[in-house]
């Protein structure tokens, strides 16, 4: 952006006044608000019947405003970055090299992220067996190998039709992350009728959501789990009347 110089005829006293009074406290905090961010909004004027020193002064103050703005320009402060705000984030970058076209995400991130990234998402657990006993565990997510393919401009129809996309086309069905909750010791169980009795019924905390193990089933293959969300359990004593509501 270039800076001109207008030649203006009168303004009104009362303006000029006022004007006075707004470059008082716009000084201290000069370039701002006429350059900030890497923009401008200004325009620097002088009267049709200035005096040289004051068209001079005009010209200074031009120069030091176009030099401001280049500076904010080359540095990057006007730079746009997304902004986000509530939960955890992680910005897909090395201090060394940002995210640019023909690049893979698991290049730029080929280490597990984990609590220390995402500490609320991905934080640390403590699992407690029927048997009271509790087992630490930690959480983890990791690009997959199918998300090797580069950050680049695709088009498809069934994404969005005829528009160029920035990211990764990627087959169906293909994952995109893996995750993993590995306890630090093996849980320890008894196993009745097949079933590992001692982690049944038991409340775990994944991705920041309280789940309940109400069943843990025994195999030599695969071990199988399945949990729920929103279960709601109480406890009632010998001779005790409860009253629960419930929702259909």
């Amino acid at each position: 952006m270039k800076f001109n110089f207008k030649k203006i005829t009168s303004v009104l006293a009362s303006a000029v006044m006022l004007g006075s009074t707004l470059g008082i406290a716009a000084a201290a905090n000069y370039p701002a608000p006429f350059v900030t961010g890497g923009t401008a909004n200004v325009a620097v004027v002088v009267g049709a019947n200035a005096a040289s020193s004051d068209f001079l002064a005009a010209v200074d103050l031009g120069s030091s405003l176009q030099a401001e703005l280049s500076a904010q320009t080359a540095s990057g402060a006007a730079s746009s970055d997304a902004t986000v705000t509530g939960g955890d984030s992680v910005k897909f970058e090395k201090s060394s090299d940002k995210l640019n076209l023909g690049n893979s995400l698991s290049t730029l991130k080929s280490t597990k992220i984990g609590s220390s990234e995402m500490p609320n998402l991905l934080a640390d657990g403590t699992y407690r067996s029927k048997d009271n006993i509790d087992y630490s565990y930690e959480q983890t997510v990791q690009i997959s190998a199918t998300t090797a393919k580069n950050w680049s401009l695709f088009a498809d129809n069934r994404y969005m039709s005829k528009a160029p996309t920035l990211g990764i086309a990627l087959a169906k069905n293909a994952y995109i992350l893996n995750y993993t909750l590995d306890f630090t010791k093996d849980v320890r169980s008894d196993v009745v009728s097949g079933r590992l009795d001692d982690m049944e019924n038991r409340d775990i905390i994944i991705l920041g959501k309280t789940y309940t193990l109400l069943n843990a089933y025994n195999a030599t293959a695969s071990t199988k789990f399945e949990l729920m969300r929103g279960s709601v359990s109480d406890t009632i004593n010998l001779n005790e009347e409860k009253n629960r509501s419930y929702w259909r």
